[in-house]
């Protein structure tokens, strides 16, 4: 039976068009800037760290990561001062934020050069921290960003949480839960 999401991997891998993508990243700053916070990005009912994460990759990737400054200055104290350690609006947990940060790193010399030391610290507060199978891979990937950065105890303890058939059990993700794909089910 085939999922009902068959064309997600098409969607993920496709390229953008080059007129798509810049009229995205045209209606991205004033529709979706907070008002009462110029230059942060508003998303539905208020701004998110890791929502503004992702969206400054966006911009740094197609070499517009110059506009979006008080975003990424607002990102920047969000780390310094470890706001995001409870989870954030939309996101449960530390590891999520840390994630999407980390791709923004690997996407911007710039950004890996004033962050990276700082985030590299962050990361590793992290370690040995519980969490779920999706927290522990969301730690584990970020912290290959920096120096390559691995935790025996995240280590143990996601392979302490993988099945027999090299599944993991439901993990947390944002205000949904979704499941790691397993051998007994279609995804």
């Amino acid at each position: 039976m085939q999922s009902s999401l068959w064309f997600l991997p098409e969607l993920f891998t496709s390229p953008i068009l080059p007129s798509y993508r810049c009229d995205v990243l045209e209606k991205v700053p004033t529709r979706f800037h907070h008002k009462e916070s110029p230059g942060l990005f508003n998303v539905f009912q208020g701004h998110d760290p890791t929502v503004c994460v992702n969206v400054l990759n966006f911009f740094y990737q197609h070499g517009r990561g110059h506009e979006p400054s008080a975003t990424l200055e607002w990102g920047e104290q969000v780390l310094k001062n470890r706001a995001y350690i409870s989870g954030t609006y939309y996101y449960i947990g530390a590891d999520q934020f840390l994630f999407f940060l980390s791709r923004l790193l690997q996407n911007s010399v710039e950004v890996h050069e004033r962050l990276g030391p700082m985030f590299k610290e962050r990361v590793m507060e992290r370690f040995g921290t519980e969490g779920d199978s999706l927290s522990l891979a969301f730690r584990m990937i970020a912290a290959t960003v920096v120096d390559s950065l691995v935790d025996e105890r995240d280590f143990k303890s996601i392979l302490s949480m993988q099945c027999e058939d090299g599944s993991w059990v439901v993990a947390g993700y944002g205000d949904m839960n979704y499941l790691q794909p397993s051998f007994e089910m279609t995804v």
